[in-house]
């Protein structure tokens, strides 16, 4: 589930859609959103998914 102020990310495959998201545990705080934004968007798909 993702709650306000978390960051989240799809990643579409042929027959399935990913879904990437940065929270926090318990009551610690999030990463500034730079952060979580430039980290996700660092990821990128090389090749086909192994299951």
């Amino acid at each position: 589930m993702v709650r306000a102020g978390d960051a989240a990310r799809a990643a579409d495959f042929e027959d399935m859609t990913c879904f990437l998201i940065v929270e926090a545990q318990g009551s610690d705080p999030l990463p500034p959103e730079a952060d979580r934004l430039r980290f996700l968007q660092s990821l990128k798909r090389t090749g086909k998914p192994v299951w």
